[in-house]
């Protein structure tokens, strides 16, 4: 097993399309930022359910839920100012969103721009936005399996690299 020892360059795709049945390069859409920081989102158990009974002397016994939850994504991000036309479009529409790792392996999971917050603009420093992306984990165009099968789940889906995105022009 490979460990990443410097997270740049992490970078995001959003998608229309699953990458693991179109090509990046037909797949995606860019927004006008660049990411300066990306903190991928946390996968969690959503802690304990209770399991004590009557029957317990000396311990309170639990048991692990059966499942996942996940927290939102966040990145700091300078933008064009002319991303805020685009963003009244993007945002709050589940899409497939691929986040790129150093080594060129991806994880793409479904969700939605759920935040867009700029930072004070100032002199000397380029426009900075904080970008919350929030897993949904529902497949944002159901096929025919996903008909038949009655499911709309999406498990967060890894991709070993190189998985190369297409480069963004901004």
């Amino acid at each position: 097993m490979a460990v990443n020892l410097d997270g740049y360059s992490t970078t995001i795709l959003f998608s229309y399309t699953d990458l693991s049945v179109a090509p990046p390069a037909l797949a995606g859409f860019s927004l006008a930022f660049r990411e300066k920081t990306v903190t991928p989102f946390a996968m969690k158990g959503g802690g304990a359910l209770d399991a004590t009974d009557m029957h317990n002397v000396k311990m309170r016994t639990q048991a692990p839920k059966s499942l996942l939850s996940s927290d939102p994504m966040r990145c700091s991000v300078y933008y064009d100012p002319a991303i805020l036309t685009s963003l009244t479009t993007q945002m709050l529409i589940n899409f497939f969103i691929a986040l790129r790792h150093p080594d060129a392996s991806l994880w793409q999971f479904c969700g939605w721009i759920d935040d867009f917050e700029p930072t004070e603009n100032k002199e000397g420093d380029n426009p900075l936005a904080t970008l919350t992306l929030m897993p949904s984990h529902i497949r944002p165009t159901l096929g025919a399996s996903d008909k038949a099968r009655g499911s709309v789940e999406y498990v967060p889906q890894y991709f070993p690299g190189p998985f190369n995105l297409p480069a963004r022009a901004v």
